[in-house]
């Protein structure tokens, strides 16, 4: 097993207490490899120069601090591919897709994930690979392992996220609009309930009434 830890040079201070968790799973005899991650497409050759070389995958981004319980947890976990939910702001994640997500709904983010060597080998590099940054690599890799193997196994512990935001601006509102839009495709939430937990009630209802003005769902969904 190898643990893929990815970071960029841009806010240090948020990236403390991953390096510490990096240290102790080193003093510890994890095989762990580190990357700085810049330009467009660092993070993307990152996760492909590893990919299927018969180990399995713990994906760490820069500002994740799991716990070493989390990390036994993921580590050990019989499930081909599993991920842990976490907070952006007050925003909870719950990274790649699961039917058990209830109403965290179903966004994707590499932040605290496995991939074991299984599912990497029946989910061909070309399924993926192609010019991903931090934003979209997720997303690929997240679809083409859903097409190989079905959801992600769901652990529902939050992991501890140092990187807020800001869910009130133009661009997340816009990342929002996308996010229900994606949701409601998948036809196994209600959309003005799954928004409101997510965004909260205003912001919520604000994000639904943009979709449903769009034509993504039809009334009778929600």
């Amino acid at each position: 097993m190898r643990v893929l830890h990815s970071y960029s040079d841009s806010y240090p201070e948020r990236q403390k207490e991953t390096w510490a968790f990096v240290s102790k799973l080193r003093s510890l005899g994890f095989q762990v490899t580190s990357r700085l991650c810049d330009g467009q497409n660092g993070y993307n050759d990152f996760v492909a120069e590893f990919w299927d070389k018969g180990e399995d995958l713990i994906i760490l981004e820069m500002d994740m601090v799991p716990t070493m319980k989390d990390f036994y947890e993921l580590m050990n976990c019989p499930e081909t591919h599993c991920r842990f939910p976490y907070r952006s702001g007050s925003t909870p994640i719950a990274i790649m897709r699961s039917t058990k997500a209830k109403l965290f709904g179903e966004m994707y983010g590499l932040g605290f994930v496995k991939i074991s060597a299984y599912a990497q080998h029946i989910t061909p590099l070309e399924t993926w690979y192609r010019r991903n940054n931090w934003f979209t690599l997720d997303r690929a890799i997240g679809g083409a392992l859903a097409q190989s193997l079905g959801d992600y196994h769901f652990h529902e512990r939050f992991v501890k996220h140092n990187h807020p935001y800001d869910w009130k601006g133009p661009r997340q509102t816009i990342k929002g609009v996308i996010l229900i839009a994606e949701v409601v495709a998948n036809r196994r939430f209600q959309p003005t309930v799954l928004a409101k937990n997510i965004f909260g009630d205003y912001y919520g209802q604000r994000l639904v009434m943009i979709v449903k003005m769009n034509g993504f769902w039809s009334k009778k969904k929600d």
